[in-house]
């Protein structure tokens, strides 16, 4: 086993029912029924510790995913799967604690987990949802070649919904709703092992990403939910002055939020956060509010 790198997390308070719902996450047994439950977009192969000249590429038992990097993903399907792809079928509402061990091949990356959603109720049935609810977690990995273990948590829901007002569109099959892994806006190859989804039973208000004025997931609870990701998006880590989770903004990177779905109509807001500069004695920070709209109408339109 090969050196390791814990990411370190804020958790929510919850209790995971222990039960992994997904099988062949530890990548173990026959190579065509993992790479039938983890298809890609990447080239993929298994890793076998008694077949690989370097067996630190496999990081518990004897076998691993390995993905051969360009900008692609590996996918697990979690829709309403055949008896068999799942040990518990998922429903909107539930809370999931997502945990995986990960290595890339090259270092200062960022490593994303979202979800993508398929409905022909929407104008492109793979769009994603404009309030971001789709995004799992983005963790940047600074060291190339050490195991990383990452847990995230994520609500089933909201990353189906569609439309104003939104209208909830459970998917019809297997293959409508997806996991995908991936590293953001690179190259380097990544491998996989260890994967778990457990439900996690939790107060209510836990279960929702909290919100504070029109601002949903303000102290990044549930990781990168809710925020924009772009190749301008930063990434989350834990920050242990303040004792819980932060967003990593590094130059040229900001912090955008949709908020057409909380903001309220003449409502006065007071803005407050904390903010550490790390290796600068100061910054110019911005904040702004922008708005897109369509008008048609080409005689009383702006």
């Amino acid at each position: 086993m090969s050196p390791l790198y814990t990411l370190a997390l804020q958790s929510i308070s919850s209790a995971p029912t222990g039960v992994n719902i997904i099988p062949y996450g530890d990548m173990e047994g026959e190579e065509t029924y993992i790479t039938n439950r983890w298809p890609s977009k990447c080239t993929t192969n298994i890793v076998n510790i008694h077949n690989t000249s370097d067996p630190s590429l496999v990081y518990s038992g004897e076998q691993s995913l390995y993905a051969t990097g360009g900008r692609c993903f590996v996918m697990r399907q979690l829709g309403v799967c055949p008896a068999g792809r799942l040990a518990e079928a998922i429903s909107a509402g539930d809370l999931l604690r997502i945990a995986f061990m990960v290595k890339l091949t090259e270092a200062d990356q960022v490593f994303q987990v979202n979800t993508a959603h398929y409905h022909t109720g929407k104008e492109r049935p793979w769009s994603f949802p404009d309030d971001h609810s789709n995004i799992v977690v983005r963790k940047h990995i600074p060291n190339a070649n050490l195991w990383t273990k990452v847990v995230a948590y994520h609500r089933v829901g909201p990353d189906w919904t569609y439309g104003q007002p939104r209208a909830l569109l459970p998917p019809e099959t297997c293959s409508a709703y997806q996991l995908r892994f991936m590293v953001a806006g690179s190259s380097s190859d990544f491998i996989l092992d260890d994967v778990r989804i457990e439900k996690v039973y939790s107060p209510i208000a836990e279960a929702s990403a909290p919100r504070e004025g029109f601002i949903s997931n303000p102290k990044f609870e549930f990781n990168h939910a809710h925020y924009k990701f772009s190749r301008s998006a930063g990434h989350v880590r834990y920050d242990p002055d303040i004792g819980q989770n932060a967003m990593i903004l590094s130059s040229g990177k900001s912090l955008r939020q949709n908020i057409i779905d909380t903001a309220v109509e003449d409502e006065t807001y007071q803005f407050s956060f904390l903010m550490k500069l790390v290796n600068v004695d100061s910054v110019n920070l911005r904040i702004v509010t922008r708005m897109r709209f369509e008008n048609n109408d080409v005689e009383n339109g702006p």
